[in-house]
């Protein structure tokens, strides 16, 4: 969920998903949309047994200090059931509150050592190069470790995955080859640094669509793909199974469904 959703609409997606056994809901976070903190702790309360993941959260709309706060107040309330992803956030969105992307592989870097120090140890002294926090404690919270995710797309965020976090989350709009090469730059990093790459677990945003025909599903979801593609990273794509262009995307975009079956094939 990417908080654009009304709560009640979500929930019962969720309640859904409990009763079909599904492991894990994720709740995402968007400049001006629904607070992310609040959505988990709504599905929390009123599910049993699904995990709910807050992310991926930017420590650029959140001091990691806070986040921490807020993720140890969730896992005090609801125990395991909690997990918590890191990303950079939307370029443009951090622009607009004043913040700097320049160093994005720094910022996650430092966002994942504070929350993990504060949820694991109550205590972090870190005087990172975008995020600092210095001599602070958690006060009377528990520890409250959680598995920590890393938002992945490009190399220097896979390699932050690798070396630091617990499992690396793929962008939507990932083709196969995409998702090949990027797993193993995340696991190659993990074992340059003395890690087990096959303790990094691996999830990946995938685009669905429940149709009569696989024609019938995939026009359901080419606007969201073109979508993704015309304001996503560049990165994505140079592993794209045809050739694309961004500006042939949003131009397909403006013209309508007949361009966009042109433009996004299978």
């Amino acid at each position: 969920m990417d908080g654009r959703a009304p709560i009640a609409e979500t929930l019962a997606l969720v309640h859904a998903a409990e009763a079909q056994g599904l492991e894990c809901a994720w709740v995402g976070e968007h400049l001006g949309h629904r607070d992310a903190f609040v959505y988990a702790a709504t599905l929390l309360e009123r599910t049993r047994r699904i995990a709910v993941g807050v992310g991926a959260i930017s420590p650029h709309y959140r001091h990691p200090a806070q986040i921490a706060m807020g993720v140890a107040t969730l896992r005090e309330t609801y125990g395991p059931r909690v997990r918590l992803m890191l990303g950079l956030g939307n370029a443009d969105q951090i622009t607009r509150l004043g913040g700097d992307t320049r160093s994005p592989a720094r910022s996650v870097r430092d966002a994942v050592t504070i929350v993990r120090a504060l949820l694991e140890a109550g205590y972090a002294d870190v005087r990172g190069g975008a995020f600092t926090a210095a001599g602070v404690r958690m006060g009377r919270l528990a520890p409250a470790p959680v598995p920590i995710y890393v938002a992945a797309v490009r190399d220097g965020m896979l390699r932050v995955a690798g070396e630091v976090g617990d499992g690396v989350s793929l962008g939507a709009a990932a083709s196969p080859e995409y998702v090949a090469s990027a797993v193993a730059r995340a696991r190659a990093a993990a074992t340059a640094v003395g890690r087990d790459p096959a303790k990094l677990e691996v999830t990946c945003n995938i685009i669905t669509a429940v149709a009569a025909s696989r024609g019938e599903a995939l026009t359901k979801v080419k606007h969201q793909v073109a979508t993704i593609l015309a304001n996503g990273n560049d990165y994505m794509f140079k592993f794209q199974p045809h050739p694309l262009d961004r500006a042939e995307v949003r131009q397909a975009l403006e013209a309508g469904p007949a361009a966009l079956d042109r433009t996004i094939r299978a």
